[in-house]
């Protein structure tokens, strides 16, 4: 076996190893791109602030329900994409449970106070949708999903502390029903806390505007809208923070 000079010493090399590892795997367990099923389509943007950050996304197929989840977990570098993965994992073996959402995320909130750092925690939007355009959404402390292409813009408020933050937390859940054409858009802080070069935030009204834009197109052109426009504040500076979108469109 041959051996490689290491400029920087064999630590650096074996970190620079190990976080290729990490984002390699963190993104081995995003789900399609683009995905079209019981009457919906969802899409979704990932882009971590560096090798792997601390978003994580999912969709799971049960019955002719498509579940999803979008989580942001506190911490950076490779111990927050560990969380990730371990609430990806956790989530995974939940859902075929047949649970109510409620359930779901107390029981995955309680494991992840059980078995984490206490400084280690997750906000979390998780959810299903149904075949006849229901909703169901139980939010852990997240941002505000929104609803776009409707007649009024709208969001759906948090309905309990952050995952994992208290060990015996309970959440409650919301229910809507999306018509045809209507997306519900899922986020991370990371998007709407972002400051542009003057100071100021780009915040949530005006993510609502850019989704409003793109939402008479599928959930890539609302995507597209969306990252246009925060591309256009941010100008020259890189984002301080990791930034996931989910668009999950009721379809036509």
């Amino acid at each position: 076996m041959s051996s490689v000079a290491c400029p920087t010493g064999p630590r650096r090399c074996v970190d620079e190893h190990e976080l290729g590892d990490a984002a390699r795997l963190q993104r081995a367990l995003l789900p399609r791109p683009f995905v079209s099923r019981h009457g919906w389509s969802a899409a979704y943007r990932f882009s971590p602030a560096g090798p792997v950050g601390g978003d994580i996304l999912d969709l799971i197929h049960s019955g002719d329900r498509i579940y999803f989840l979008l989580a942001d977990v506190s911490g950076k570098g490779i111990a927050a994409s560990m969380l990730t993965a371990y609430i990806h994992a956790t989530f995974r073996s939940l859902v075929p449970l047949g649970l109510p959402l409620e359930d779901i995320v107390r029981r995955a909130s309680a494991l992840l106070c059980a078995s984490t750092l206490p400084s280690q925690y997750a906000t979390l939007v998780f959810g299903y949708l149904g075949p006849d355009g229901e909703v169901a959404i139980t939010n852990a402390g997240h941002p505000a999903p929104l609803v776009a292409g409707g007649a009024a813009p709208a969001s759906v408020v948090p309905t309990g502390a952050a995952a994992g933050l208290f060990c015996d937390s309970s959440f409650g859940s919301t229910r809507l029903r999306l018509k045809p054409g209507e997306t519900l858009v899922l986020y991370s802080d990371g998007l709407t806390e972002a400051f542009g070069p003057g100071g100021e935030e780009y915040g949530v009204e005006r993510l609502q505007r850019a989704a409003e834009r793109g939402a008479d197109g599928d959930t890539t052109r609302l995507l597209t809208a969306i990252g246009e426009d925060h591309a256009g504040f941010l100008g020259r500076l890189a984002p301080g923070d990791d930034l996931t979108v989910l668009a999950l469109r009721r379809d036509p």
